[in-house]
């Protein structure tokens, strides 16, 4: 018995904005709704504010934000693609593995 195990648990705390923004463009997005994406993915801060202190704003590392819709909705338009590589990986393991 043989299996193929995929964790995407991890799947955005690395992406690559690049591909992510050409799944967009291979997907019809618009020019603006892109450029609105890569504006709200690029060049983001935080800080924490507790009773009235707040420390210095501090780069976000690059990942998706999750938030309940667009993070999702990013994910699922990312992995996409992703998916149909590794079933054609799968296949093409599955044709050269001796029965």
């Amino acid at each position: 018995m043989q299996a193929i195990f995929l964790v995407f648990s991890k799947a955005f705390n690395t992406n690559n904005y690049d591909i992510l923004l050409g799944e967009l463009e291979f997907y019809n997005f618009s020019n603006s709704a892109i450029a609105l994406i890569k504006s709200y993915l690029s060049n983001r801060k935080q800080f924490v504010e507790i009773d009235s202190l707040g420390s210095d704003l501090q780069p976000i590392t690059p990942d998706v934000p999750l938030g309940p819709v667009l993070g999702p909705l990013l994910f699922l338009i990312f992995i996409n693609h992703v998916v149909h590589v590794l079933l054609l990986l799968i296949i093409y393991f599955l044709q050269m593995t001796p029965t």
